[in-house]
């Protein structure tokens, strides 16, 4: 079974634009914290938005893609060991287009599955545009 690690956009080329609220999930032992910067092909800053409304699909999926990613950092809170992961996706837009939904997911056997995923704001992007997701993933130590 081949997999490869893939970020995921959800495209709409019509839609209803989503007010954003700068919130995260936190169950407990596991938080995510998502950011996304949108620059023209200038470098300009067009937008940033923060996660809110993050849906963990499969957990056990998304514990195994982060296993073989590295902390960043590590802290501990209430005598417990967590751990720090990042992951950072860019991508270039080819043609104009919506965005405004962002997930992490994986493909296997050539089928998108999605292991957490979040809506913002709807932007109008145009050739050349880059966008910038960075989830921040607080769990327990490995």
């Amino acid at each position: 079974m081949k997999i490869q690690i893939a970020m995921i956009f959800v495209i709409f080329t019509a839609g209803t634009v989503i007010s954003a609220y700068g919130q995260s999930i936190d169950n407990g032992d596991f938080s995510i914290f998502v950011h996304t910067n949108i620059r023209d092909s200038d470098g300009n800053l067009i937008a940033y938005q923060e996660g809110y409304n993050i849906q963990i699909t499969d957990l056990g999926l998304l514990n195994k893609l982060l296993d073989k990613k590295p902390a960043v950092s590590t802290m501990q809170k209430d005598g417990k060991n967590y751990e720090i992961v990042q992951l950072i996706y860019n991508d270039k837009i080819d043609s104009p287009t919506v965005i405004s939904n962002s997930g992490v997911g994986i493909v296997v056997e050539g089928k998108n599955l999605f292991l957490a995923n979040y809506q913002h704001d709807g932007y109008l992007l145009v050739k050349g545009d880059t966008v910038t997701s960075i989830w921040t993933i607080i769990r327990p130590a490995r």
